[in-house]
């Protein structure tokens, strides 16, 4: 993983921390607050998930070998948290927590953005390297 993986895992902190710092203001917007953090925790753990196809990626010596790779990444995290969208939505069907649900899904496009351009910076080091 190394060094690579860096600013995702300070993203995953940076989400967290204003997660409890803004705590009033989430709850005065009646976000879920516990949600937010699991919802942080899972694209957290998807987009390593993720990041290990992209690594795998790497290795392809085909241009077509890692757009293949780096598609199936990001489809993969994409169905996971669709998935786990439908079955929040099931289970708390009544009372779906609008913001929650806004939230996680502006964490899984910063997530997304930082881990392309992650894989994108270290294609274009190997590439010249």
């Amino acid at each position: 993983m190394g060094k690579s993986f860096l600013p995702v895992i300070l993203l995953f902190i940076v989400f967290s921390a204003a997660i409890f710092l803004s705590k009033n203001w989430l709850q005065g917007i009646n976000a879920d607050i516990t949600g937010l953090l699991i919802a942080n925790i899972l694209v957290f753990l998807v987009t390593l998930l993720s990041y290990y196809f992209h690594n795998q990626a790497l290795t392809k010596s085909t241009a077509t070998g890692f757009v293949n790779s780096v598609y199936s990444g990001l489809m993969l995290k994409m169905f996971i948290c669709i998935i786990a969208a439908l079955i929040y939505i099931y289970v708390a069907r009544p009372a779906v927590n609008k913001p929650l649900l806004f939230g996680t899904l502006g964490m899984y496009f910063i997530y997304n953005f930082t881990e392309v351009w992650i894989m994108m910076k270290r294609n274009k080091v190997q590439n010249n390297g």
